[in-house]
């Protein structure tokens, strides 16, 4: 589940100038916090995304997955096979509990068998939910 908006920013802010008149750092800036904003909003699906996808969530929302967490993430996945649920994420090694509690809702497991592990609901919440 990705957001299809920041290729089109990043056409649209060319749209009607020169590539060299858009500093490439503004650019690549730019293209960042969108790609931020949109994994914020739709989430990251923990059995697909890469390791750049994964640390893309890092910062004011999520601030524990660090770039180490993310490769582990990765490399969790490749050693024992797909994520089952969200709470197998709490094997990950520099995956702790507040990293857990704080991230969770942004990680999905879309082939879990709890159907709220595709959401954005958060684990401590799904009592509620169902």
């Amino acid at each position: 589940m990705f957001c299809l908006t920041t290729p089109f920013l990043v056409l649209h802010a060319t749209v009607g100038m020169y590539q060299k008149d858009v500093p490439s750092k503004q650019l690549e800036e730019a293209a960042v916090m969108e790609a931020q904003i949109c994994l914020h909003a739709v989430g990251v699906d923990v059995n697909s995304a890469g390791v750049h996808i994964i640390k893309q969530i890092s910062g004011n929302l999520c601030t524990g997955i660090t770039p180490s967490v993310a490769k582990e993430i990765i490399k969790f996945r490749a050693e024992h096979g797909p994520f089952k649920n969200r709470i197998a994420l709490k094997k990950v090694k520099g995956l702790g509990p507040k990293i857990f509690d704080q991230c969770s809702g942004f990680l999905m497991v879309f082939d879990s068998p709890e159907i709220l592990d595709a959401t954005r609901v958060h684990p401590n919440d799904y009592k509620f939910a169902k």
